[in-house]
């Protein structure tokens, strides 16, 4: 008797695929008309190494230095470095904090941000390999006197949703669409900026974990609407729990 599991399964990936991409490609359309709003178009780089560590039950902690390119990638604009703990509260959801200490340039030279971000967030299974997530976040930085046209240093508020596929072994694929709020006086809750991602991890091993990523991220309170492309390459490495 020959089983028909495989042929089943097999189908329902395809089927799952297929809305997934469906899916983006709505998006992709209801931000379009907001794309051809953008006189200011620029290329850039983030790259990244972060390491990560369980120290204790539910809590993980990570630190990530990042390097980020802009000006069609001529000029490192930031360096900087996150430091992060967070909660697993259950197998849906998450909360932890952020500190971000790092250096930007400007015009007058290298000047020093710093700001920390406290989250909650949740991940939900929508089907077999397909998820949906949601993460709510707050940042406060610690130098408001001169405002970066970079949204991942200023204060505002953030909610960030997305979709992940791991249907492929040592691969998983995600999206997400995020907007930016502000918080200070005279533009609370003002919409700033919105950022669109997509991702592609691979496990190389158990500890190992490569990825590429492409952001398009637009930010509406400069003179002219500024849009960015970034492209995005991370290496984590995992630590041993009993370390």
């Amino acid at each position: 008797m020959v089983s028909i599991r495989p042929k089943v399964f097999e189908r329902n990936r395809i089927i799952v695929l297929k809305y997934t991409g469906i899916l983006l490609l709505l998006l992709g359309s209801l931000l379009s008309p907001t794309l051809t709003w953008s006189q200011e178009q620029d290329f850039g780089s983030w790259v990244n190494a972060s390491v990560e560590y369980e120290a204790w039950k539910g809590v993980d902690l990570s630190f990530t230095p990042e390097l980020r390119f802009d000006e069609n990638l001529s000029r490192l604009r930031n360096m900087q470095a996150d430091v992060v703990a967070q909660y697993k509260i259950n197998k849906t959801y998450n909360t932890g904090a952020v500190l971000r200490v790092g250096q930007v340039q400007r015009d007058s030279g290298w000047q020093g941000r710093q700001r920390i971000q406290l989250f909650v967030g949740g991940k939900w299974k929508i089907m077999k390999d397909l998820d949906f997530s949601y993460k709510s976040r707050v940042q406060f930085a610690f130098d408001q006197q001169s405002r970066t046209r970079d949204a991942d240093l200023n204060s505002n508020i953030r909610n960030k949703f997305g979709i992940s596929f791991d249907g492929i072994k040592k691969t998983k694929f995600s999206a997400s669409y995020e907007f930016f709020h502000g918080i200070q006086r005279g533009e609370f809750l003002e919409w700033q900026d919105w950022r669109l991602a997509f991702e592609v991890e691979r496990k190389l091993n158990k500890r190992n974990f490569i990825s590429v990523g492409w952001i398009v991220q637009t930010e509406f309170t400069t003179p002219r609407v500024r849009r960015d492309n970034i492209l995005v390459l991370s290496y984590k490495f995992v630590v041993p729990s009993k370390f």
